[in-house]
């Protein structure tokens, strides 16, 4: 029973100060992925004749996120500013040229501060404060919109950029995270998707959980425009010969989880390993 707790306190410890392998932001990993339809990208790829090379639902998904932080005591307290970038790759290696489908780009400013133990009583740890840039650097097109507020027919550039607030809470081996965003207004006639938050929700509410050196994280995202809620579910352990590289299982169900489908209802299922979570 001692050895269970300290496999557990340890990785909340690793956990909570980001020591998983790299210096990861998000969860390094690849997973070979199937999703229940098949997914959207290149128009020439999505639909086919017999015979012709086509996008299929078994692709490799991975993801590199990465962070650097900078600690100042400003105004008598500590801050930690935070750069960090994510890239979200979709790549269709079991088909002929193993063209990459989709491929986003999240870079993201924030700062974190640290309340140490004055809210224990509610478990919050840290508020954070940022901005979010995210793109899959597709070139836009001119047309009219597939809806009012939707898409630009035959674009297949997405981006969106946020302002966000986020709240951490600890209580013992659980954890979690709350965040609430705001859309920067674009001007709409160049505004690749006017009707994001539909989809891919306002804010959202991530609760993990530790146990042993299993670390389970569930995240919800709802819209409350639309009514539409997304989860996702990551699951990882490490590996028997090593403790910094994890058996990776993601499930996720529900809008944007990458840009170019945002507006389409996905499920998805992957396993793989990680370097981080």
């Amino acid at each position: 029973m001692k050895m269970e707790k300290e496999y557990s306190t340890n990785t909340l410890i690793q956990f909570a100060d980001g020591k998983f392998g790299l210096r990861a932001y998000h969860p390094n990993y690849a997973v070979v992925s199937y999703t229940d339809e098949v997914p959207k990208g290149d128009p020439a790829l999505e639909v086919h004749s017999p015979g012709d090379t086509h996008y299929i639902n078994t692709e490799v998904k991975f993801q590199i996120s990465l962070r650097a932080d900078y600690i100042t005591e400003w105004f008598g307290f500590s801050q930690m500013w935070t750069g960090a970038y994510t890239q979200t790759s979709y790549w269709q290696i079991f088909i002929e040229s193993s063209p990459f489908r989709e491929t986003n780009y999240k870079p993201e400013l924030f700062v974190t501060v640290p309340f140490y133990h004055k809210m224990d009583t509610i478990g919050l740890k840290a508020l954070s404060f940022g901005f979010k840039h995210v793109s899959n650097g597709q070139p836009d097109a001119n047309g009219t919109r597939v809806r009012p507020d939707g898409p630009i027919e035959g674009s297949r550039s997405r981006s969106w950029n946020r302002l966000y607030a986020r709240a951490y809470f600890q209580w013992d081996s659980f954890f979690a995270k709350a965040t609430l965003w705001h859309r920067i207004k674009e001007d709409f006639a160049t505004d690749d998707n006017p009707d994001i938050l539909d989809y891919y929700g306002h804010g959202s509410f991530e609760l993990g959980y530790i146990y042993k050196k299993l670390l389970a994280s569930l995240t919800l995202r709802p819209s409350f425009s639309s009514g539409r809620v997304t989860g996702e579910l990551d699951i990882s352990y490490p590996v028997p010969i090593s403790d910094n590289v994890f058996f990776f299982l993601q499930g996720f169900s529900g809008y944007g989880q990458s840009l170019i489908d945002y507006d389409r209802r996905v499920r998805q299922i992957g396993f793989g390993l990680s370097i981080s979570r």
